[in-house]
């Protein structure tokens, strides 16, 4: 194998390198795991509102069971002093009463409220278990797309480890000059093709067809000589 012909064959592993790790980073299950990702995160973000929801709606009821339970022992002392015999004024007596019947009054308001609170209360918690029902089937469609994503990055980490063993391989038997000559053409070419094969007129780079008077001056050198490409730029095997 030429020099040349070895720089040609460590372009077309970096493009393969180049190509897997653009498979890797364009995975179509990343795309969904992203997607699964925000609909977890709206989920999250409507189940915090119906629990801040219910959160205020509980402590109203709160505050209401604990009236009516102030409420329930007013009227418990109440009624034992009336009928305990602590108060003998028949007008203290009518007043006490009074009293008695208007915190009844009030406790069964309050009663009515706090039934009011429970039936808002109930759809709200209604759609946290619904919402709860969705978490869970998008928790397991995302364990099945990060299973889907960890079986495609194996297979594609095998062929680069291959891809990666058989260019350090061809490194290792082409001289040094060469293979700092192809880095330092391939850096200045940045993201084009450094190497390419003249196929009769065409250059392998580009795909464009040299004029015969650069053909001619490629096939006039050296076999370790690599021509350039005047369209691209890329060093030619000929």
């Amino acid at each position: 194998m030429s020099g040349l012909e070895a720089l040609a064959q460590l372009q077309d592993l970096d493009v393969r390198l180049g190509q897997l790790e653009h498979r890797l980073a364009t995975l179509p299950e990343l795309v969904e795991r992203d997607q699964v990702t925000a609909a977890q995160a709206a989920l999250a973000a409507r189940d915090a509102e119906l629990q801040e929801g219910i959160g205020a709606l509980t402590r109203e009821q709160k505050r209401h069971e604990d009236e009516v339970a102030m409420l329930e022992e007013k009227i418990a002392k109440n009624d034992e002093a009336l009928y305990g015999g602590a108060i003998t004024s028949p007008k203290d007596a009518t007043a006490m009463q009074d009293e008695i019947a208007s915190l009844g009054r009030r406790k069964a308001s309050i009663e009515d409220e706090i039934l009011d609170l429970m039936e808002q209360i109930e759809p709200v918690d209604a759609d946290r278990r619904a919402l709860g029902e969705q978490m869970e089937q998008l928790g397991a469609q995302m364990a099945a797309i990060e299973a889907r994503i960890a079986e495609a990055s194996q297979e594609v980490e095998a062929e680069r480890s291959d891809v990666q063993a058989t260019r350090d391989a061809l490194v290792e038997a082409t001289p040094d000059d060469m293979v700092a000559l192809y880095d330092t053409h391939r850096a200045s070419m940045r993201d084009r093709i450094a190497i390419g094969r003249l196929t009769g007129a065409t250059c392998g780079a580009c795909h464009l067809d040299l004029s015969a008077v650069d053909l001619d001056r490629i096939r006039s050198l050296g076999p370790l000589e690599p021509g350039e490409c005047p369209e691209c730029g890329a060093l030619l095997v000929h």
